[in-house]
């Protein structure tokens, strides 16, 4: 703003010219920097007009404040409330929810000792844990299996905690027969309990414990099964 601007705009704010400005002007100064400063808060305050102005100014500052902090404090309330809603409808949905079916008997299968299996009768009363595989992996299926055996031998050392037993059930029999489970499993835990049979039984516990597999073919073939 130059000094002709802010002369002229104090001049209307004050209604007639001030008296330092009638004399800055008679003298052919002008208003610039400290003394513009001066020029502005004389009119503003030291007349009527300027204090009227400057009332309403604070006002209207004052009642925007105002406003801008009710809606503030409004939005702040209504979020909380969305959340509280929103976590309440979450729950009521998660505890409605009924939990998916998961596992069930093994039964008509066969052991890596040749003998019969039934989860009903052998596991009855006892911890186990089911661990679905096939003896041809050549990494993750042995690395998993490790850990599986770290994890029995650090229960094995408290003796407050149930023994567990593990079962590797595999998903392909046609290759894995029980003797060819039993040398797969022999660098693991002991108490590993190979499982194999038919592919129907197999596919029936996979589907139970909800194990998705696909057997690969090679050149349109699958690979012959081993021997026992």
């Amino acid at each position: 703003m130059t000094g002709g601007m802010l002369r002229r705009a104090v001049w209307r704010a004050c209604g007639r010219r001030p008296r330092a400005m009638r004399q800055r002007a008679w003298c052919g100064g002008s208003a610039r920097g400290e003394e513009d400063r001066r020029l502005v808060w004389y009119a503003l305050w030291r007349t009527p007009r300027g204090r009227r102005y400057l009332k309403w100014g604070l006002g209207v500052y004052s009642v925007l404040c105002a406003a801008l902090w009710w809606l503030s404090a409004q939005v702040d309330t209504a979020c909380k409330l969305l959340k509280e809603e929103t976590a309440a409808e979450g729950g009521a949905q998660k505890a409605a929810r009924p939990l998916p079916r998961l596992g069930g008997p093994l039964q008509d299968l066969t052991d890596h000792e040749g003998q019969p299996f039934d989860s009903t009768v052998d596991m009855a009363g006892k911890w186990w844990l089911v661990y679905f595989g096939f003896a041809n992996c050549p990494t993750v299926c042995p690395a998993e299996l490790r850990k599986i055996t770290e994890c029995l031998t650090d229960i094995e050392r408290d003796a407050a905690l149930p023994l567990v037993t593990p079962l590797f059930v595999t998903l392909d029999p046609e290759r894995d027969t029980p003797g060819r489970l039993k040398d797969f499993l022999r660098p693991f835990h002991k108490r590993f309990v190979g499982l194999t049979g038919s592919q129907e039984v197999i596919e029936k516990a996979a589907k139970q414990f909800r194990v998705y597999f696909s057997v690969v073919c090679y050149l349109g073939t699958r690979p012959p099964p081993a021997s026992p």
